[in-house]
């Protein structure tokens, strides 16, 4: 049997870990890497909880939902330290997903060309909200963003009497097939793709 394919997910939202969480679902060994500083901002949601209570961030039921079947790592990318932990992780891995601004990932060194450098044969998946070019291209947003700029939502909801968030559902659809793909034709021709 071969080894599960390794990913390294630095993502947080919807659309980025539900994706992960699909890959490790299929058996994908996925290591999800947060900041001891700022976690993930699902870990709190729909969670009640006071100064001086119980820390409830590992009990957000949306968090779980979308991580289940990871591993967690804490490394705070800021730090050099962090970052030369996180290059090593990818130099070991299969896969980096990040749905952080590009120009975040730039600033940081742990852009593609960077860390293309450290493994030649990583498959790099990001999930900028507005593309990778483009004039609106660094503008931070997720699924609800681009699809009421879109319009898409509104005339959605008017067509149906129920509304419903889809857009980061398909995102992370996308994203599981974009790094199944790109895993495959990664092992065809030997090197890594972005």
């Amino acid at each position: 049997m071969s080894k599960p394919l390794r990913v390294v997910d630095l993502t947080n939202g919807w659309a980025g870990p539900l994706g992960t969480c699909l890959l490790a679902d299929f058996g994908a060994e996925v290591i999800k890497v947060e900041s001891p500083s700022h976690m993930d901002w699902w870990r709190g949601a729909g969670l009640q909880g006071t100064a001086d209570g119980p820390k409830l961030y590992e009990q957000s039921p949306t968090f779980n939902t979308v991580n289940r079947n990871k591993y967690g790592i804490a490394l705070e990318l800021t730090h050099p330290r962090g970052r030369e932990l996180f290059r090593e992780l990818v130099r070991v891995s299969d896969v980096l997903v990040a749905n952080y601004p590009l120009r975040s990932l730039r600033k940081l060194g742990i852009d593609f060309q960077s860390l293309s450098a450290v493994n030649p044969n990583l498959v790099m998946v990001t999930l900028p909200a507005f593309g990778g070019s483009g004039p609106d291209s660094e503008y931070v947003g997720f699924g609800c963003t681009t699809e009421a700029m879109r319009e898409w939502l509104c005339r959605w909801a008017a067509a149906n009497a129920e509304q419903r968030h889809w857009g980061s559902r398909n995102g992370a659809e996308w994203l599981l097939c974009d790094a199944c793909w790109s895993v495959r034709a990664r092992s065809a021709r030997c090197w890594g793709i972005h």
